[in-house]
């Protein structure tokens, strides 16, 4: 399973749909993805996406991102289950091996517009006036 990953608009793009993140959100998924199948420390995991600001991180932050992250692909139909427990960790579970794109430039920000048009005609077309 192939995703593209925007950076710079902390967006993931997958069969045809797009899922829109905060900047937090799209950082705690990129972590989840390059480990999964792997538990991941939830100390780790909260000091990778808040950084200086971790000490005063509480379970319901971490529980709370996991929970809109898990929601934003579970709408788009991505086929990922995300786990989040402040003592057990986090992991991400699926069935087939995810591969991330990142894309920095033009030309595949374009090559993914190509394809957005080519699954969703309809709402890809410029408005006629």
């Amino acid at each position: 399973m192939i995703i593209f990953s925007d950076i710079e608009k902390a967006a993931i793009y997958y069969n045809g749909k797009s899922v829109s993140f905060t900047p937090k959100e799209h950082q705690f998924f990129l972590i989840m993805i390059q480990q999964q199948g792997q538990r991941l420390d939830s100390q780790m995991v909260i000091a990778n996406i808040w950084g200086d600001r971790s000490d005063i991180i509480v379970q319901n932050n971490l529980s709370q991102l996991a929970f809109r992250v898990r929601d934003k692909l579970k709408r788009a139909g991505v086929p990922v289950t995300i786990c989040a427990s402040f003592k057990r960790g986090c992991i991400l579970k699926t069935e087939k091996k995810i591969f991330i794109l990142e894309h920095r430039n033009h030309f595949i920000r374009i090559l993914l517009d190509v394809i957005q048009f080519l699954f969703n005609p309809t709402k890809s077309q410029p408005e006629k006036r």
